[in-house]
């Protein structure tokens, strides 16, 4: 329900009221400390943060609390199921349709959104300097998920790095 009530304006300003970043960066530590897979969970807590970081006071709470560091540490090409309920798989009618997601996919673009909406560079900053480059990089070359390595791409530029060569050389 919080990934869902933060894509919409008027829910993220409602959320950023109740001031619940440093909550929802302790939750994600947590789980990343106790959960071998992060999973489902994982996936749209960080789709919550990545949300909320499109606000500039958010973006750089985050970056305070060390979000960026955090992400980082989910910038991998790992595959998550979602199984969000509809009215008819809550009412018994139909079973949960199963969605994939990519975790680095999202992860990244919680980076994303922290780095460009603090201004004068110190987002990209703290993000490079969370080691975001690197991962990125790597999570370009090794996924097989053209969506994904388009924004990991995406993030690459932003940050000033070099784009990995793809093509065989030989």
């Amino acid at each position: 329900a919080l990934s869902a009530f933060s894509a919409d304006h008027t829910g993220r300003a409602a959320l950023l009221e109740a001031a619940p970043l440093a909550g929802l960066c302790a939750l994600l530590r947590l789980l990343r400390a106790t959960c071998v897979r992060p999973g489902a969970f994982c996936y749209l807590l960080i789709t919550t943060l990545a949300n909320l970081a499109l606000n500039e006071r958010a973006a750089r709470d985050l970056l305070a609390e060390g979000a960026a560091e955090l992400l980082v540490e989910f910038v991998q090409s790992r595959t998550v199921t979602l199984q969000p309920p509809s009215l008819l798989s809550v009412l018994g009618l139909r079973p949960a349709r199963r969605v994939r997601a990519n975790m680095g996919g999202i992860a990244t673009r919680a980076l994303i959104n922290m780095a460009m909406v603090v201004p004068r560079g110190s987002g990209r900053n703290a993000v490079r300097n969370a080691g975001a480059l690197e991962k990125l990089q790597e999570l370009h070359w090794v996924t097989e998920d053209h969506a994904v390595r388009m924004i990991a791409g995406d993030a690459i530029r932003l940050l000033g790095g070099a784009q990995p060569n793809l093509q065989a050389t030989g």
